[in-house]
């Protein structure tokens, strides 16, 4: 269960490379893209699966214990 729902607005962030490691080793990078739209995504109308994983990539570092911090 997600702790907190805290993300990373912009997708500019640091994370340890043993979180994204970890995610990967379970999920297939390419399958992952797979699902994603095509192109320049732009999401005025309504969510997209790529701006989704700008949340996703905050909560799989949330979901393994660490945690969201601002500089």
């Amino acid at each position: 269960d997600l702790k907190n729902y805290d993300f990373v607005g912009g997708t500019m962030f640091w994370i340890r490379a043993e979180i994204m490691n970890s995610f990967f080793r379970k999920n297939n990078a390419l399958d992952i893209r797979a699902t994603l739209e095509k192109g320049n995504v732009l999401d005025h109308e309504h969510g997209t699966y790529s701006h989704s994983w700008e949340r996703m990539l905050s909560w799989i570092a949330i979901d393994q214990d660490y945690y969201i911090k601002g500089i």
